[in-house]
């Protein structure tokens, strides 16, 4: 019987161990991508937010009267449902990460009055979600680990796509915004139709002079804002989740260490009684022989 559960304790520590040597390599690959989604990030924020002072300084050389606003500013079919991007991952050991996204998506679901369209960029955390929606109200576009500029315009041709042809409303996207190593929060962002900056008075005061017209260049301009807008937010997205899997396997590691520790004692409490009472009957034997 001690034979048997010694057998059976050490195969548990190997695959323990085996089992750790993963999910520490997985960790090192997590943080070697987490630093470098970090530094995109942070280089591409800089860039970001002088595109959108200048885009807000267009915006407001256009005067509130203008009778086309244009296809970024005016929805094309305000009654059409909405259409959702959800910036989920296709891979799991992520925490967390997919099931709070879930649980956001469910709740916007349940306060639309139309069934909205739902497009994700990973599998992960769709189950629940589909549950909620009619078949085909809920699409995939998976995205690689690190994608760039090239992916985020790829991502917004179809949404781009049915919002100019009307079938939807309006787009959102629903990502975890970035704050630091230990922060992330889920927020939910209007993509289109572009919302113009608030004015403090009534007269138009750029501090630009514009050549043509910003209402002549405005959809040339806030369509490469917007590829501007889905690119960060992506960067936002994908450094949340190679920071949560960082983390995951951190806490992994740290509880492999736990069990292995735990199956150390149990092991060797278990080989001393093995040998005690080999030795106890080793004595009686040669007590009996006497």
């Amino acid at each position: 019987m001690a034979g048997t559960t010694l057998i059976a304790l050490k195969r548990r520590l190997k695959t323990v161990k085996s089992t750790r040597k993963i999910t520490m390599a997985m960790g090192l690959v997590a943080t070697s991508k987490y630093q470098r989604a970090r530094i995109l990030l942070t280089g591409n924020t800089a860039h970001y937010e002088s595109f959108s002072e200048i885009v807000n300084e267009i915006l407001n050389s256009i005067p509130p009267t203008e009778e086309t606003p244009g296809l970024f500013l005016q929805s094309p079919n305000p009654q059409a449902r909405r259409l959702y991007l959800m910036l989920n991952s296709d891979k799991g050991l992520v925490g967390g990460y997919n099931s709070s996204l879930a649980h956001e998506a469910i709740a916007i679901i349940a306060q639309e009055s139309k069934e909205p369209l739902i497009l994700t960029t990973g599998y992960r955390g769709t189950a629940p979600i589909n549950e909620h929606l009619e078949a085909g109200s809920l699409k995939e576009f998976p995205l690689g680990d690190l994608p760039g500029p090239r992916e985020a315009a790829l991502l917004l041709r179809d949404p781009l796509e049915l919002y100019r042809t009307g079938q939807v409303s309006e787009v959102r996207i629903i990502y975890n915004h970035y704050l630091s190593a230990l922060r992330d929060e889920i927020r939910v962002e209007t993509l289109l139709p572009f919302a113009r900056p608030r004015r403090e008075s009534d007269e138009i005061a750029a501090r630009f002079d514009f050549d043509p017209d910003p209402a002549m260049m405005q959809d040339q301009i806030l369509g490469m804002y917007l590829k501007e807008k889905m690119y960060h937010m992506l960067l936002h997205a994908k450094t949340v989740e190679h920071s949560t899997r960082m983390k995951a396997m951190d806490s992994a590691n740290k509880n492999a260490d736990d069990i292995l520790r735990d199956l150390s004692r149990q092991l060797n409490r278990l080989r001393q009684s093995v040998i005690t009472q080999e030795i106890t009957e080793i004595i009686g034997g040669a007590e009996a022989l006497k």
